[in-house]
């Protein structure tokens, strides 16, 4: 099984995120990586790290099989998990409250990678080791 821990942080001030991930496979972290991006927010960095982690699955230096990705994230698991991106799909990226759905390149990119590789997405508590690992990661980019 692959566990792929995923954190990431914007600073309120400077706008200026980071995002970071750990790829575990039998509890041996055996990829990671992390990023800085500026003009950003919060959610974007969240969804880019579980991206980017995603991704370099895909590429196929790490053998698929059962793949759980886990987050502090409830915006991002939620939306995954209780079918948000779905509906916003079929309502043309316009939520319930009739507004316009944000990060909707993230959303479809997160939706598809999910779909086409079988990911489970599990919200866990902030405080868990491999989240403060990712966080730790995130955070080491969003100084000015």
């Amino acid at each position: 099984m692959i566990e792929i821990y995923t954190d990431g942080a914007c600073n309120q001030t400077t706008f200026i995120g980071g995002w970071g991930y750990c790829i575990m496979e039998d509890a041996e972290v055996v990829y990671e990586d992390s990023g800085r991006v500026v003009n950003t927010t919060n959610n974007k960095m969240e969804m880019t790290a579980a991206i980017e982690a995603l991704l370099h699955i895909k590429s196929g230096l790490i053998k698929r099989e059962e793949i759980i990705l886990y987050t502090d994230c409830s915006y991002m698991a939620n939306g995954i998990n209780d079918g948000w991106v779905d509906k916003w799909r079929q309502n043309g990226w316009v939520s319930s409250k009739k507004a316009s759905v944000l990060n909707q390149s993230f959303w479809n990119q997160l939706q598809d990678l999910v779909l086409e590789l079988g990911v489970q997405i599990k919200r866990i508590p902030r405080g868990h080791p491999g989240i403060k690992y990712a966080d730790k990661k995130a955070r080491s980019h969003t100084r000015a």
